[in-house]
């Protein structure tokens, strides 16, 4: 079987950033899946698996941010709402609606608060590893979403 438009597809992968440290890895975990052509998945990573066959490996080399930096997710926050809890330049941060961001600068009566992923803007070099694919159900389909009863399509004793 091939990866194609309504395969649900799980890969593991390791992201590296432009000097090749790791940055993320799912290689000790399940894989992640994902309904092609159903779901949000990035366009890049979808191009890249089309086609492929269980067990192939590809690595996929960014020429542009995968992620794009969004200047609007750059926020002034004022050093008062954070008083008590003790932040500092480069801490992460949750805000009061859920929102994560890292402090990346200070001014007298703000903290400059970064809320952009913090892969944005960065040129990524992922590797990624097809572990399963199988026929998406209807409701996967129409949803888009990997059913609960039908996640972890490598089966009990996992791939890879």
């Amino acid at each position: 079987m091939i990866v194609e438009k309504g395969t649900v597809t799980g890969i593991i992968y390791s992201t590296y950033d432009e000097k090749g440290n790791l940055l993320d890895s799912n290689g000790t975990s399940q894989p992640i899946e994902f309904v092609v052509g159903y779901s949000s998945t990035s366009p890049e990573i979808l191009e890249a698996v089309m086609g492929m066959q269980l067990g192939e490996e590809k690595i996929i080399r960014s020429e542009k941010p995968l992620l794009r930096h969004d200047p609007e997710k750059i926020l002034h926050l004022s050093k008062k709402s954070f008083a008590s809890t003790g932040v500092n330049h480069g801490d992460p941060i949750t805000l009061s609606d859920g929102t994560e961001g890292t402090i990346i600068d200070e001014q007298p009566e703000y903290w400059i608060v970064d809320t952009n992923h913090p892969l944005s803007g960065k040129n990524l070099t992922i590797n990624i590893k097809v572990c399963c694919i199988r026929q998406a159900t209807l409701q996967e389909r129409v949803t888009g979403i990997v059913q609960p009863q039908q996640a972890n399509c490598c089966g009990p004793e996992g791939c890879c």
